[in-house]
């Protein structure tokens, strides 16, 4: 179980980094989609992309989300022990 814990930590913390560079430059991404839909530019292709942006926001959120959740629960275990 601490194991699991441990990956689910590891995955957080290496999502947080991945955070700090993508997550900003996917706010720009978006951005540029959102202009170019206004214009009615190729709005199937656009609207995969725009999916896929928010796709990896969603995971890069959820794994940080269940690295501090497991880092808790890890936390809890070994206070719990003593």
């Amino acid at each position: 179980m601490d194991k699991i814990f441990k990956s689910r930590i590891e995955k957080g913390e290496k999502a947080t980094l991945a955070a700090q560079y993508i997550l900003p430059l996917l706010k720009t991404y978006e951005k540029e989609i959102f202009v170019s839909l206004e214009k009615g530019e190729s709005i199937r292709k656009l609207h995969g992309m725009a999916y896929i942006i928010k796709k990896i926001e969603d995971d890069i959120k959820r794994d940080i989300s269940h690295g501090e959740d497991a880092k808790k629960l890890l936390i809890n275990k070994s206070v719990n022990k003593e």
